[in-house]
């Protein structure tokens, strides 16, 4: 694997069909696709590029989060999907 100057997680919580996929996917290959299917579960990009002569890796995880889905300790949810 490419050495890397900069690492970043970011996740992207929120409601059902509200467009967090078609976002991430936007920002990743430019792409839009209106009938993108619901994700089940978690997803995850990762997307490499380069700022400034810096070698940036993003790793993006995404979830559709309602009040009755939300795990009782979001901290250890968090730590289970990043490693952290």
């Amino acid at each position: 694997m490419a050495e890397v100057d900069y690492v970043f997680k970011v996740l992207v919580l929120g409601d059902s069909s509200v467009g967090k996929s078609s976002l991430i996917k936007r920002f990743h290959s430019n792409l839009f696709d209106q009938r993108l299917p619901t994700t089940i579960g978690v997803d995850f990009f990762i997307h490499d590029l380069e700022v400034d002569g810096k070698k940036v890796k993003v790793l993006y995880s995404f979830r559709a989060f309602s009040s009755v889905h939300v795990p009782i300790n979001l901290k250890a949810h968090l730590q289970t999907l990043f490693n952290f």
